[in-house]
């Protein structure tokens, strides 16, 4: 994958400083998780976006939608697809916008073998609730598969009493590697709500957040 945006400087340990250094930068994630200055923060294609906490040390990133699959939307009617910025200096990414539906479900994974050990990660889906929220007649279900292949499952708050026209959190569960484990199966995770019968809009779906 190629390197899209370096929001602060870096470089490679042992090496000297330049004025070029988003030429510099590896263009694989493989390259870029070696890269231990705390101030990294990189977007790659589009897609994903990673940075090093700066008090734990402990790989973060941040999965946009294209990294997730939504019911429905390659169905126009049901889901548009425009593009946000998050400061606007920076290049556009993709987010699903509802429009109308009956169902939701979304979904995702991530190699976990990419993420620090020792340290406790929380696992968040990020979303905009538009003023006109309607169809959420109950909560959403979710499902967080950890690395040791366990289980979180959860049922959130009422979306229509949560804060409208900001982006907010929904976390959809916690866990740690520790440092002895051995066997690391990828992280997924599942949001769904399929008991209301109601057309359901006002939802905007930035990503999954795994971080500290």
């Amino acid at each position: 994958m190629s390197c899209g945006i370096l929001r602060k400087r870096a470089k490679p340990k042992n090496n000297s400083s330049s004025s070029n250094n988003i030429r510099r930068l590896p263009r694989k994630l493989e390259e870029i998780l070696q890269y231990e200055e705390p101030d990294v923060e990189v977007l790659l294609d589009e897609q994903i976006r990673y940075w090093i906490d700066t008090k734990t040390k402990a790989k973060c990133f941040f999965l946009y939608a294209k990294n997730l699959h939504v019911l429905w939307s390659e169905e126009s009617s049901k889901w548009s697809l425009p593009q946000y910025k998050e400061h606007p200096s920076d290049q556009p990414v993709q987010v699903y916008e509802m429009e109308t539906v009956l169902s939701l479900a979304v979904g995702g994974s991530f190699d976990a073998g990419k993420l620090s050990r020792g340290v406790e990660y929380k696992v968040s889906l990020v979303v905009l609730l538009k003023k006109f929220l309607s169809g959420w007649e109950f909560p959403l279900q979710t499902i967080l598969v950890k690395p040791d292949g366990t289980e979180e499952h959860q049922s959130t708050e009422d979306l229509m009493e949560k804060p409208k026209r900001k982006w907010i959190k929904i976390q959809l569960g916690t866990f740690m590697i520790p440092q002895e484990m051995e066997s690391i199966t990828n992280l997924e995770f599942y949001v769904h709500e399929r008991k209301g019968r109601k057309l359901k809009m006002g939802l905007v779906i930035k990503g999954v957040e795994v971080s500290v």
